[in-house]
């Protein structure tokens, strides 16, 4: 017999197995079992991906041992496969992502229980909410009825901070992270194999474990960008895979958020998704500060924020103020009327190179000479936005001289005690989960206009969603400063999501952005720029007919937004295309150093 092994390494996207004998010594080998191959050289581990009666392949190895057998299960197969498929990935590579326990023979893994003969039907549900704790009693009440029936239920969180916070709430819950030891990751994945484990706190990796009895998926923060894996193959997004985990094991789904995406939105509007509601917002917490035709002195901290800050510092209690400054570049305004400098072609927000000396559109790839006089008010004062946190911080200390100031940036090491003696944190959106933000009776965003200056189609609705969050989990006071305070979205931040994803629609179905079509995304990483350029360049010619044909769009190549990372030049590609185009059908045209983003969060970093 011969066994189809997919190697447990990272292989070109076309090696999803090799062909081994199977000698009669070793008898009957299952699908999904560990075995030891000779692979180039040496022995790898790999995973028994189908077996047969013959090979095309010409004079083959044989498998050198087997180390356990029906090591993964036929659901976790079918996942896996999925994830392949859909990201363009070896399936070895992506089996990678169910395996993070590499045991030995010496140790022999519990045996799955039978199966449930029960049937299941999954529900689907978004739920939406606008205060943290009733959204805590719902998680928690779902929960246990899941448990009830004796199932198990995965409650994803999206980053460590917050799972730890979850844990307070479910005492008895598993834990799942990349933090554990491998003993400990070992002995936690025996447990949830055989059943003896039904409530698993986890990050996106638990979508991955080998569920002995899968009832329940629910997903904290539905709407946090790290559910979504863009740093390394497969760069797949956790709530698809949650999806199809619901369809493999019939369980229900819940997602909540207090900014749900507006893809999940969309999805949840069809008849085999309900959404809930969880309470309304109170709109009577913001304050929206002006800032045009403040004088310089309150360029960073106007006056009507500092006073709010003293009042709330006076009555012993503490403030979060929040600034995101994205990378070295920034976007230019008039001081005098807030007009941002846009994209004649696109619309989209100019980035200043202070080395080309020049405005440039990252999607349209223009240059664009600095706009003086301002062609709205014919003013001459121009003004830069993007001051980093260090600048925030020696303003504020000349300000608030007698208060403890902590600046707060995701390199900064710092525990909840230590949070706890400071009276002023300054910090990005990064540092977010360090902290406890209820515990701050102000929370204040410093600059909207910073989170706006990313040239990206969904800069609105993230800066939507981030600010939702904050209201949605603080109790306090919440000081928004910008210079437009007549921008027709911010009314929509107390309102109920559809309020302001028909407001953003227009504009998707106007230039043709999700939900309307799909984005992938193809990437071309050199450290030489001219050669990183060719590469994405000669991408073009192979994929223009065939996405034509499919009735979609191909954009680029353009630069990254940084252009570089980690020492080597980035260029993409972009291409829109509708629900009905099989864009697995391009892989082949791919070069195996292409890098496959579908369903990027971001178009151009």
């Amino acid at each position: 017999m011969i066994a189809e092994v997919a190697i447990l390494k990272r292989l070109s996207r076309e090696h999803h197995w090799f062909d081994y004998l199977i000698d009669e010594e070793l008898g009957e080998i299952p699908i999904g079992s560990l075995v030891k191959v000779p692979f180039r050289g040496s022995d790898q581990l790999g995973i028994v991906t189908g077996v047969k009666k013959s090979s095309p392949a010409g004079k083959l190895k044989s498998v050198a041992a087997v180390i356990i057998n029906n090591f993964l299960d036929n659901r976790q197969l079918r996942l896996a496969k999925k994830i392949s498929r859909h990201n363009g990935v070896s399936l070895g590579q992506t089996l990678n992502l169910f395996t993070p326990v590499r045991p030995n023979r010496r140790w022999q893994p519990p045996a799955p229980p039978k199966k449930s003969k029960r049937k299941q039907t999954g529900s689907k549900w978004l739920f939406t909410y606008y205060d943290g704790d009733n959204r805590l009693r719902h998680l928690q009440k779902l929960a246990a009825k899941v448990i009830g029936r004796g199932q198990q239920a995965l409650i994803l969180s999206p980053d460590m901070e917050h799972l730890r916070w979850l844990k307070k709430s479910f005492a008895k819950a598993q834990e799942w992270h990349s933090d554990l030891t491998p003993t400990q990751q070992q002995a936690v994945w025996s447990a949830i194999r055989s059943g003896q484990v039904l409530v698993i706190l986890a990050t996106r990796s638990g979508l991955f474990l080998p569920f002995a009895n899968l009832g329940g998926i629910l997903i904290d923060d539905s709407e946090s960008e790290n559910y979504k894996q863009s740093d390394q193959n497969p760069r797949y997004d956790g709530l698809e895979v949650a999806g199809w985990l619901q369809d493999i094991w019939h369980c229900s789904l819940g997602l909540f958020s207090v900014a749900p995406r507006l893809e999940d939105w969309e999805r949840g509007k069809k008849k085999t998704w309900r959404i809930m509601n969880l309470g309304r917002a109170d709109s009577g917490r913001i304050l929206l500060i002006d800032q045009k035709n403040k004088p310089p002195s309150e360029r960073f901290i106007t006056s009507e924020l500092t006073n709010a800050m003293v009042n709330c510092l006076s009555r012993g209690q503490k403030v979060f103020l929040y600034y995101n400054r994205r990378g070295s570049n920034t976007g230019v305004m008039c001081h005098d009327c807030g007009r941002m400098a846009r994209c004649l072609d696109c619309g989209k927000t100019l980035v200043w190179h202070q080395d080309l000396g020049k405005l440039l559109c990252h999607t349209c790839n223009i240059k664009y000479s600095l706009p003086l006089p301002c062609p709205s008010c014919h003013g001459s004062n121009l003004h830069y936005l993007g001051s980093g946190l260090a600048d925030m911080e020696k303003k504020l200390r000349t300000i608030f001289t007698h208060q403890k100031i902590l600046r707060l940036d995701s390199d900064t090491n710092v525990d909840f005690l230590t949070l706890a003696s400071f009276d002023i944190v300054l910090g990005t959106a990064q540092a977010w989960p360090l902290l406890n933000i209820h515990k701050f009776a102000l929370v204040a965003v410093l600059s909207l206009e910073s989170e706006l200056t990313v040239p990206d189609f969904r800069a609105v609705e993230y800066t939507w969603a981030r600010l939702r969050w904050l209201l949605g989990n603080s109790h306090g006071e919440v000081c928004i400063q910008t210079y437009n305070v007549d921008m027709e979205w911010l009314v929509f931040l107390t309102k109920d999501p559809p309020a302001f994803f028909n407001y953003v629609l227009t504009e998707r179905r106007q230039f043709s952005w999700p939900p309307y079509t799909n984005l992938l995304r193809l990437s071309i990483k050199q450290f030489n720029q001219g050669q990183a350029l060719k590469a994405a360049q000669q991408l073009v010619s192979p994929l223009q007919a065939k996405v034509r044909a499919g009735r979609g769009e191909l954009v680029g190549p353009y630069p990254d937004y940084h252009l570089k990372e980690r020492g080597k030049f980035v260029y993409h590609l972009l291409i829109k295309y509708p629900k009905t185009f099989n864009v697995e059908a391009l892989w082949g045209d791919l070069p195996t150093d292409v890098i496959i983003d579908r369903h990027p969060r971001y178009v151009l970093s």
